[in-house]
């Protein structure tokens, strides 16, 4: 005789409960993480007042003219510091005793105690060159080098 093969099929599972609520979970947490990341300041209060834009001082003094910008300059400290104020206080006394008168102003911190400062001078004489040199020249800063695209040369 024949025995008749019987198939079984498995019966259908009844979904559970878990398994119904995991998408509203996952919306519920995706709202979650959205709303942080909405709460978060734009500026870090960890970070240097630099790190601010509005804190950010691009417009040289009044008795340099802003027409005449030669650019911006990289300059290292001999020491390391977080605050502008003490940066642009460096830049001053650089910019007054320069021959033209140069006016330099902080435009953001870099990693390694570094900061991007920008040059301008209302004497058309005046040069990024120039400008790098006053600032070499300066007790309290490391070094001093132009901010420039470099190219390879083949």
């Amino acid at each position: 005789m024949a025995r008749m093969a019987r198939t079984i099929q498995p019966a259908a599972r009844p979904r559970s409960l878990l398994s119904t609520v995991k998408p509203a979970l996952a919306v519920a947490l995706g709202l979650c993480l959205l709303a942080a990341c909405k709460s978060v300041p734009a500026i870090d209060p960890g970070k240097p007042p630099a790190m601010d834009p509005a804190s950010v001082n691009t417009q040289p003094p009044a008795s340099v003219s802003a027409a005449h910008s030669l650019g911006d300059v990289i300059i290292g400290l001999s020491t390391p510091t977080t605050s502008s104020a003490t940066v642009q206080g460096v830049l001053d006394a650089a910019g007054a005793r320069a021959t033209p008168r140069l006016a330099f102003a902080v435009v953001r911190p870099m990693s390694g105690g570094f900061w991007v400062v920008r040059a301008s001078s209302g004497d058309a004489s005046a040069t990024l060159d120039g400008a790098v040199a006053a600032l070499r020249s300066t007790p309290g800063i490391a070094s001093a080098d132009p901010d420039r695209i470099m190219k390879i040369q083949r």
